[in-house]
């Protein structure tokens, strides 16, 4: 781009105006549509973030707010908030990936084969202790799938001082695990907090 400051000069010959100032369109053009859309769409767009497909130019990030239904949608790196889910991506052009969510961190990347990134997700659990019983047992099912079985940690919650509870994970798989709570005394209806840590392929 050659970018002329200089020119309508003073000395200027009227006969020359048009020419200048259509030059000096044509390089703001070229510079602008670098990262937005100008003259290549309609005039309703003109003026919007690049979403690159298909061309050599890389554009500029573009965020959007929708159901994660509709995540496989948009490529060409653009960042997506779901409305239903509470996660945000990242997407290149060719798939997309996880940044967080209200359960879910991306913690740190980890050098293995086949490209795995570390993810904590965790939750919390209330449950009603069944009629004449002090034991219950539900499954648990994690907001995003693991490659492989993951790490996890359970903690009972007692709502009260009388009441004594344990809660323990079994059962663990990719996509969740298997709550099992105990009331040993008390009336109250215990809870669990749990946490898993494991790897996602990216």
């Amino acid at each position: 781009m050659t970018w002329n400051e200089s020119r309508p000069r003073g000395d200027d010959q009227i006969s020359d105006f048009g020419r200048v100032i259509r030059s000096q369109k044509s390089e703001f053009r070229a510079g602008i549509e670098n990262h937005f859309v100008w003259d290549d769409a309609s005039g309703l767009s003109a003026g919007e973030p690049r979403l690159q497909s298909g061309t050599t130019l890389t554009g500029s990030a573009r965020g959007f707010y929708a159901a994660e239904s509709v995540v496989s949608a948009f490529r060409d790196g653009a960042l997506f908030v779901t409305s239903d889910t509470t996660r945000m991506y990242g997407l290149t052009s060719t798939e997309s990936f996880l940044l967080g969510s209200s359960r879910a961190v991306r913690s740190d990347f980890v050098t293995t084969v086949g490209n795995h990134y570390t993810l904590i997700q965790d939750g919390t659990e209330s449950v009603t202790i069944p009629g004449g019983s002090d034991h219950t047992v539900f499954d648990v099912t994690f907001p995003t799938v693991y490659n492989i079985a993951p790490t996890v940690i359970v903690t009972a919650t007692i709502p009260d001082s009388n009441t004594n509870a344990r809660a323990s994970p079994s059962g663990i798989t990719t996509g969740g695990f298997v709550m099992n709570i105990t009331q040993e005394t008390g009336v109250g209806s215990p809870g669990a907090v749990w946490r898993s840590v494991g790897t996602v392929d990216f």
